[in-house]
């Protein structure tokens, strides 16, 4: 009799793990794309899947981005005409400079999407800021990634996603 009754308990245990996995692989939960690639205004990158478009964040954007769950870490991709007289990193400078920050972190110049940028990494009073402006064809390009101080660091794969992906068209 015990045999009976343990044998019908694992019967129903494997019943159940076998819904479980079916229904897992068989597309009962929402799949998001690992990513998602944006193409205009004379660029184009990837960012993550569970990333959004949303209203701009100047008059210069071509795109701004979000975490669709954390709407404070975002993406601008802007594009404005070279100033008269500027240089990359006087360009890079100075839009820092108005943007204000508290602390500026570090200063690098990576090779994106083929031409040298300038990288700036900063804190405001609430959030870190990298700045990375990049010169093509007598145009600035910026891609400004911002996130709460706490969750700088950890939007840094996000971040990567669309800069090491970056490309002209």
């Amino acid at each position: 009799m015990k045999t009976r009754g343990l044998g019908a308990s694992i019967y129903l245990a494997v019943l159940i793990i076998g819904m479980i996995v079916l229904t897992g692989c068989a597309g009962g939960g929402k799949e998001t794309p690992s990513a998602n690639h944006f193409e205009a205004g004379g660029v184009s990158f990837d960012y993550p899947g569970t990333w959004e478009t949303v209203s701009p964040s100047s008059q210069y954007a071509i795109v701004t981005i979000a975490d669709s769950q954390v709407k404070t870490i975002w993406i601008a991709v802007e594009k404005r005409a070279i100033p008269a007289g500027y240089t990359l990193k006087g360009f890079n400078d100075e839009l820092v400079i108005g943007m204000k920050p508290a602390q500026v972190i570090s200063g690098t110049f990576p090779t994106i999407a083929g031409v040298t940028a300038c990288e700036t990494v900063f804190k405001t009073d609430d959030s870190q800021v990298k700045v990375v402006n990049l010169e093509k064809d007598g145009n600035m390009y910026t891609i400004l990634c911002s996130a709460p101080a706490t969750a700088f660091a950890n939007a840094q794969t996000s971040f990567n996603k669309v800069i090491n992906s970056f490309k002209f068209q």
